[in-house]
């Protein structure tokens, strides 16, 4: 029995992406600096160009500031199903008797300069809005991945990589 079978067994893995929290406290001191200018604005040049200034601040950062928090949610795996988990709230979840495929592609990681492997897991009814994604970011993402084709195997999930811009059906991630 691997490490991860073991693990498994007794209660739900959480894997947990890397830099989470340096990522969600800079995301805070960016709206709140933008806060600060937005104030200065008001007593400089008006309330309503400090208002609009906030507004803009708030929607562009609280858009970016969501996806990013999200897309760096826990994913938390047990024998029943998948879900992403933030601050101890689950916000996604996805039974593996309703998986349809697992597909797997490469996008571009800003920060590094390079292409990083990104992982869509899809649901049988095909609704966008249940369709579990992450990147290789997680911290401990061998034993992620082990976990996945695990499961993939035991509910006979199809899995499929990008090669060339179009997929082709592989064995494991």
């Amino acid at each position: 029995m691997n490490g991860a079978t073991a693990q498994r067994k007794g209660s739900p893995r959480v894997f947990r992406f890397k830099s989470f929290i340096v990522v969600f406290v800079g995301l805070i001191a960016v709206l709140s600096f933008w806060v600060v200018l937005s104030v200065a604005w008001m007593s400089r040049e008006g309330f309503w160009g400090g208002v609009a200034f906030l507004l803009v601040g708030i929607l562009l950062f609280g858009v970016l500031g969501t996806m990013t928090t999200l897309g760096m949610s826990d994913i938390v795996i047990d024998e029943e199903r998948i879900s992403r988990r933030i601050f101890g709230a689950e916000w996604q979840s996805l039974r593996w008797d309703n998986v349809d495929r697992i597909a797997i592609f490469q996008i571009p990681d800003f920060g590094r300069l390079r292409r990083i492997r990104a992982f869509k897991i899809y649901p049988r009814d095909g609704h966008i809005a249940r369709r579990i994604a992450f990147n290789e970011q997680s911290g401990d993402i061998t034993d992620l991945i082990e976990l996945i084709n695990e499961l993939a195997a035991r509910f006979s999930i199809k899995i499929e990589a990008e090669v060339d811009g179009a997929m082709h059906q592989v064995s494991h991630l």
